[in-house]
């Protein structure tokens, strides 16, 4: 999968879980999916319950809402938080020239300090 992450400046990454459970209306969930463009440096939006950028943020990994739009993360609409990561997906698609350009320096240097804390794991489990 190495070349895909060659040909292409961010991830869009499909969580486990998108909706909202009416039992558990606050659980989030983190999969490797979501830890592996951590692991390739490559910037992402991550596509799944609300306040899922909040949980790696406790985790100790910095998100890129310097450069994205994370705006989506804190809407508990399902819907409406589609929406909104669909929009931000198609501005960053679109992005050129110089806007691209310092789209992706900003992004390295917030990706090298996720691999870092990721490479420098020592605990996996974590009560949150």
């Amino acid at each position: 999968t190495n070349k895909y992450y060659e040909n292409s400046y961010f991830s869009v990454v499909s969580e486990t879980t998108y909706f909202q459970n009416e039992w558990f209306p606050n659980a989030r969930f983190l999969s490797e999916k979501a830890f592996k463009p951590i692991a390739m440096q490559h910037p992402f939006i991550l596509v799944s319950v609300p306040n899922s950028l909040e949980l790696f943020c406790k985790l100790g990994y910095k998100t890129f809402g310097e450069i994205i739009d994370e705006r989506y993360d804190y809407v508990s609409d399902d819907g409406s938080r589609m929406i909104m990561i669909a929009n931000e997906i198609e501005r960053i698609a679109n992005l050129k020239g110089k806007d691209l350009e310092e789209f992706i320096i900003k992004a390295r240097d917030i990706c090298k300090y996720n691999y870092k804390v990721l490479a420098n794991k020592t605990q996996f489990l974590k009560e949150l």
